[in-house]
């Protein structure tokens, strides 16, 4: 097997490449042609798993799961380029939903539009599977795609809860100050960061370095698969693995941001 996942990065930007001309323009019709797109590739590639692609990506074309040709040999990677991009054009859809409108100026109406979003893709993954096709990261079907894009909204939804409860709660246990006058405008913490570009610390080191995060956290991830079994891991050794996995990550990350702070004032 020789595909690998940098290729399937290179697939997507091609094909991101290659469709951006349709979703340029201020008409609405290029506002959601990101997810026409979509809609439209997903369901080209569920029509064709669901006549024949589906069987040759699990058994191969001798029926046995053989790797005879470079094709069949890269058969799950190749196929799952499809969904992959599906993917692509789902995630700049809602990043035009949350950044271009007026929901990133109202926090508690993105918040209930993402938790909206992430509740229709659970119930429609659960229609999936259970009228179409199990979910399968193998070949990276609707099923699968549906499913993280739910997952992941409903991690953006949960990290945008904590964070509106946490300026509350600092809004609210902040000593009384003396009012500010009446023609004054009051505006959110968190709105202001983010027109400023102003993002946590932890984020900040991590974008700034992240092609040796990404580096790291590969070697590490290949020394735990190295070290242990980690399908036979139980839930108690699962957790304190993940967890010393991810301070690690941690760790380094904010190492690299104090030797780079230091040589560059050095120069």
């Amino acid at each position: 097997v020789h595909w690998n996942f940098f290729f399937t990065l290179v697939v997507m930007m091609v094909a991101g490449a290659l469709l951006s001309p349709l979703w340029r323009g201020q008409s609405v019709f290029s506002f959601w042609a990101p997810l026409l797109s979509a809609l439209c590739i997903g369901a080209c590639y569920q029509y064709a798993l669901s006549h024949g692609l589906s069987h040759y990506v699990e058994f191969g074309s001798d029926g046995r799961g053989g790797r005879d040709t470079l094709f069949s040999a890269n058969r799950e990677g190749i196929s799952s380029c499809a969904g992959y991009v599906v993917l692509y054009c789902t995630a700049v859809q809602l990043g035009r939903l949350i950044f271009t409108t007026r929901l990133a100026q109202h926090h508690q109406l993105l918040l209930a539009c993402l938790s909206l979003i992430a509740a229709g893709c659970f119930i429609l993954t659960h229609f999936l599977v259970e009228h179409v096709q199990l979910i399968s990261r193998r070949m990276a079907n609707p099923s699968y795609v549906v499913w993280q894009v739910g997952f992941s909204v409903q991690l953006l939804s949960s990290f945008l809860a904590v964070d509106l409860l946490g300026s509350w709660f600092t809004t609210s246990n902040r000593s009384p100050r003396k009012q500010p006058p009446c023609n004054t405008i009051r505006v959110d913490s968190s709105l202001m960061d983010l027109q400023s570009g102003r993002s946590p610390l932890l984020l900040q080191m991590i974008s700034d370095h992240q092609l040796a995060f990404f580096l790291f956290a590969n070697l590490t991830t290949g020394m735990v698969n190295l070290t242990m079994q980690t399908v036979y891991a139980s839930p108690v050794i699962a957790m304190l693995v993940l967890t010393g996995y991810l301070g690690l990550l941690l760790l380094a990350v904010s190492q690299w941001r104090r030797i780079f702070s230091k040589h560059e004032k050095q120069l």
